[in-house]
């Protein structure tokens, strides 16, 4: 009946979606279009602003030029001159400042400062005459006048060598803007124009009129060539100099020149890709960004003579498609109710043999997965689907009974390789973890069996969580003890971290645990665990009929070994050398001790971890380093200061008995000293 359904729908597809697509494709190319005019038009707009923005400052720089020229104007007249700047500055406030130098080192600078304005006077003669720092209120009056305490040169500033440069003969000199640079008094990235005045005496000094780039930054940020786009300035080097809106606030702009940030560093995405075009685009180009179409525009404006400024336009296509996208889902919303209306029938029709089929496949694939569903029979009235049905219910069941006794890791495994079990196995690197209960045996004996497997069910449910949870891979349960590894059947990168970490959070669960049933009244259940590293034989042994994916090796065995020796020392959970080795320095660790584990014949260095770096307390590392203290000593036959060295950790942990265990052999060895090939190891007789 799918067939049914597609013959009846998929002519009516056909039509809406060619219509869609016609109508679609036609909205696009409006849009386009749309939103090459309009940036150009932006684009104009723009240019227009930093026209008004500039023209002004070029104009009062004329004016001044022609004041000194007719002998009106001249720096060195404080109180005139002084009152010529703070009126420029009133009626161009996107000026900040005007400085001006001569060749005989004389200086006079004005600029905005609060709501009045500072002035600095440098005289030629600095030997005689120091320079001084005026302050007037907003209407000129002079309040202060106070001895500047940092000199100043204005013949070294880029704005004074700039004018000289560009200037030709003896008069007034051309315009000249300069690059981006650190004004003086504010400390503020700025430009300058800047030029040669000619005074009537036949004297000459620069002036220039300071702009900081906030003020750039001011008009760029307030304009939006779209709803959703961005205009900013750009240098010759693609660095900002007007910022566009919405830059994240840990982004900082307000750096020095030599810090100006590019536009991948203001961390938005569109403008960091549509300047990879702007230094060979100046059309309206589009791009692709995070799965969006965007335009851009990069419209050259120039400051002479050779500043060049780049104003950029970036903007979503989805901004000009807003009216066609609207339109697009007036479209497909009709042609859903038409297809509703005229092929309700079929699509019932369809349902009628489809759903149940559909979730019946679905729960099969889930079943595969050994990822059981929680769903009922489906019912229908076609009795094979239904008999189908509860057979499938039959074997979930079953299956989901199954996969409580073996690794479902295992099986998943197999069933992604599309192999079936089969005896046998390989090398294979990986980490052990063994887990005991300790005193189990005493605990058996002193409760009833129910509420003891009550217990050991709730100990087993959440400590087998976090192994999993881990990426580890729970082997078998023997009695209270449980077997875990890494690596298999699955390769798991960074196993030995994930193995230690998973160790230490058991840890930190069964303290919880104790505290709950001690809360209830239950007994007190003390974990212990032993972890290592090693190469190990892994895979499917038994007979053909009855198998067990675990593994072996010496590895295993250094494991279950390890996690004995926790009671001779009083630890939680001790590690292998290796596994030491291969966690590297993710965690804190306490060299405990040097043994020959039994069975074994090479001494083993075994190790406490303490915790992951940066999560352990000040007082655990001091222990860990007092004990490692002691048994350096221990090491080196000096016996005598064992018990010394033991002090800072006994203050801590009066009753560690690894540190008692530690200060008694000590003891031992100073009375009765060992053989010249003693070195150091303790053999374990137990397992």
């Amino acid at each position: 009946m799918a067939g049914m359904f597609l013959l009846l729908s998929l002519p009516i597809l056909l039509i809406a979606g060619t219509l869609l697509g016609v109508f679609w494709w036609g909205s696009v190319r409006a849009a386009q279009e749309q939103a090459r005019e309009y940036l150009v038009g932006a684009g104009k707009t723009m240019h227009a602003y930093l026209e008004g923005f500039f023209h002004p400052i070029e104009s009062a720089l004329e004016l001044t030029q022609e004041l000194a020229r007719q002998g009106v104007l001249h720096p060195e007249r404080i109180n005139e001159f002084a009152a010529f700047c703070q009126g420029i500055l009133r009626t161009t406030p996107q000026i900040s400042s005007i400085c001006t130098g001569q060749e005989d080192g004389f200086s006079h600078r004005q600029g905005v400062e609060g709501e009045g304005f500072l002035g600095r006077l440098v005289f030629a003669d600095t030997a005689s005459r120091p320079s001084l720092l005026l302050t007037y209120d907003a209407t000129g009056k002079l309040l202060d006048t106070q001895v500047a305490t940092e000199p100043f040169d204005a013949r070294t500033r880029p704005w004074y060598a700039g004018a000289l440069g560009v200037a030709t003969g003896g008069g007034s000199g051309p315009k000249y803007w300069s690059p981006p640079f650190i004004l003086h008094t504010s400390q503020n990235s700025g430009i300058a124009l800047s030029a040669v005045c000619q005074r009537a005496d036949g004297g000459t000094f620069v002036i220039t009129f300071n702009i900081m780039l906030d003020r750039i930054s001011n008009l760029t940020s307030r304009t939006r060539p779209s709803l959703n786009g961005y205009a900013m300035v750009l240098d010759d080097r693609l660095q900002v100099i007007g910022r566009p809106r919405r830059v994240p606030n840990e982004v900082d702009l307000a750096g020095i020149f030599e810090r100006l940030p590019r536009v991948e560093e203001l961390q938005i995405p569109a403008l960091s890709v549509a300047a990879r075009g702007f230094p060979y685009k100046r059309w309206p180009f589009s791009f692709e960004c995070e799965g969006a179409t965007w335009w851009a525009l990069a419209m050259p404006y120039t400051l002479p003579p050779n500043n060049d400024l780049l104003i950029c336009l970036v903007s979503p296509e989805d901004d000009f498609l807003h009216e066609a996208i609207h339109q697009r889902n007036l479209f497909l919303a009709v042609t859903v109710v038409a297809l509703l209306v005229n092929l309700l029938l079929g699509i019932g029709l369809a349902r009628s043999f489809s759903r149940p089929l559909a979730d019946l496949a679905e729960a099969s694939k889930a079943i595969t997965a050994l990822d059981f569903p929680e769903t009922s029979v489906s019912l229908s009235r076609i009795q094979e689907i239904h008999q189908l049905a509860v057979a499938q219910a039959r074997m979930q069941s079953a299956l989901e009974s199954f996969a409580r006794y073996v690794p479902t890791e295992v099986v998943r495994e197999l069933l992604a390789r599309g192999e079936a079990a089969k005896l046998g196995g390989h090398v294979q690197e990986v980490t052990l973890l063994f887990c005991d209960i300790k005193d189990f045996t005493t605990l058996a004996e002193s409760l009833d069996p129910v509420e003891l497997s009550v217990i050991l069910s709730e100990y087993f449910q959440d400590v087998m969580a976090i192994i999993r949870q881990g990426q580890g891979t729970i082997d078998k349960i023997i009695g209270d003890a449980l077997m875990a590894m890494w690596n298999a059947p699955r390769e798991v990168p960074g196993h030995p971290v994930l193995a230690v970490r998973t160790a230490l959070a058991c840890q930190a669960f069964m303290t919880g645990f104790r505290a709950r049933a001690a809360a209830a009244g239950k007994p007190i259940l003390h974990a212990r665990f032993g972890l290592s590293f090693g190469k190990v034989v892994v895979g499917n042994f038994g007979a053909p009929d009855r198998m067990n994916y675990t593994c072996f090796g010496d590895c295993v065995n250094l494991a279950s070994r390890l996690e004995g020796m926790n009671k001779l020392y009083g630890t939680g959970i001790l590690v292998s050398e290796a596994l030491r080795q291969q966690a590297g320095d993710a965690f804190h660790w306490r060299l405990v001790d040097l043994v020959i584990a039994k069975g074994k014949t090479q001494p083993e260095r075994i190790y406490e971890p303490l915790g992951e770096v940066g999560q352990v307390a000040a007082a655990d590392l001091a222990f860990a380093a007092a004990y490692e203290a002691a048994f350096a000593a221990y090491l080196d036959r000096r016996f005598g200061e064992v018990d010394r060295l033991l002090e800072p950790a006994f203050a801590l942990r009066p009753d560690d008995l690894s540190c008692r265990q530690l200060r008694q052999i000590a003891q031992t060895y100073q009375q009765h000293p060992p053989g010249p090939d003693w070195k150091g190891v303790h053999y374990i007789r137990t397992k």
